[in-house]
Parts: structure tokens; sequence; C-alpha cells
């Protein structure tokens, strides 16, 4: 264990690109058909080539797809981005990982409270959960891209104070994982969380880990 996440109660994960790693193909599917929905909100881009240009510029300021439709002017996006996940069934590339089974069970073991926090709707991050074989009781709690607090502001500073709140567990000793800098980094630590970036060598996070399997030293 590292020194800096040894006084660490309670560890949140997010799911997409954190608990699993994405594939171009996956990522690939969800943009296109994302571009398809901009593109009749805004037919002068003429083409899917150019929505998708504007589609994924959008997505790297906001780190958040359904904040990307509302910004051209979608106020249903919440349910888009359902349609969206059925549509591209990425749950359909996941096969059970006994590893990550394993490693979250030892944290469960270890720490007081683990939860996840992730963009996905429910259905959609049940169904991903179930086919990683990873038991949704080995979460204190699960919140999902149709929780309101996410629906206002996806992963922003509120949600984890939400999260702190619920879990009676001071901010300092949360620690939250994931692949993104503002959602999965930036945010927790704004509340004095400690954050762990995976996949994506993130300069501003506490701790890197390339993947998750790797966490275990660092907080175990």
């Amino acid at each position: 264990m590292e020194d800096v996440f040894r006084n660490i109660r309670a560890v949140g994960f997010d799911l997409d690109g954190t608990l699993y790693a994405q594939t171009p193909q996956m990522d690939e599917e969800i943009a296109d058909l994302i571009a398809a929905k901009i593109l009749l909100k805004l037919p002068e881009l003429k083409d899917l080539a150019n929505a998708k240009e504007f589609s994924e510029k959008k997505y790297r300021e906001f780190e958040s797809r359904k904040k990307t439709l509302e910004s051209v002017g979608y106020t249903n996006a919440g349910e888009i981005m359902e349609e969206v996940f059925r549509a591209a069934d990425n749950a359909r590339f996941l096969t059970k990982d006994e590893r990550l089974v394993d490693l979250l069970k030892e944290i469960k073991k270890a720490k007081e409270y683990v939860y996840i926090i992730t963009t996905a709707p429910e259905a959609e991050a049940k169904k991903k959960l179930g086919k990683l074989g990873v038991g949704e009781t080995i979460f204190d709690i699960i919140i999902c891209g149709d929780h309101p607090l996410i629906a206002q502001k996806p992963k922003d500073e509120i949600i984890f104070r939400h999260v702190v709140e619920l879990s009676g567990i001071p901010a300092e000793n949360h620690v939250y994982i994931g692949d993104r800098e503002k959602s999965d980094i930036r945010a927790p630590q704004s509340i004095r969380m400690k954050a762990i970036a995976v996949g994506n060598d993130i300069a501003h996070a506490d701790a890197y880990a390339a993947r998750i399997y790797d966490i275990k030293t660092i907080l175990l």
C-alpha cells in the first residue's frame, strides 16, 4: 500500500473504461450513434463525418456524451443516451473477469464502503456488471446516469458530496478510481478525495494504474 492511501476507508469506481477497458470498436459504435443524433439537430454540419468531428470535440470538453447532446439542444438527452446504449449494446463484448471479481472482493473486505458512480443508465450499467461477473452486492451503492444529481450535472463535485453524506465517511478518507481527468480525477479531488487514474496517466491524479488490477498494490 502506498502511504498516501493509508487512511482510505471508502473506495469509489467509474465503470466504463475503468472496471473494463473500452475497445476501439465500443467507442466507435457509440460515437457514430451520437454523431447521427447531432446531425439531426445541426444539419448545417452536412454529413456524419463532420457531425462526428464536432461531437468528439464536445465530448473531450465535457467528458459526457449526455452533456454533448444537451449542448446542441436535446432536452431529453438522458432518454437518447439510453437508446444509444441499447443500440450499441457494448455489454455483448464483455465476459466474466474472475481477476476483477477477486480484486473487488478483497477491496470490499478491506474497506468500509465501496461504490460505483457512472454516467451509464442503470439498466446498461447493471447489464455490464453482470457480464463481468461482478455481483451488485459488492457495492454499498451504485449511482447511475439516470440519478437526478448526475442528470443535472454529470459527475461533478455535487455527486461526490452526496456519496460522502451517504457513507458517513469524511471526503479525505475516500478514493475515486477512473479514467477521465475532469469527472474522475479533478471532481473528487475538489472536495479533498484522493483519485487514481486507470488507463490514462493523468498528471493531477494521486496515483496511476495502467490496468484496474494494478490498484491492488496501491490500495491494499
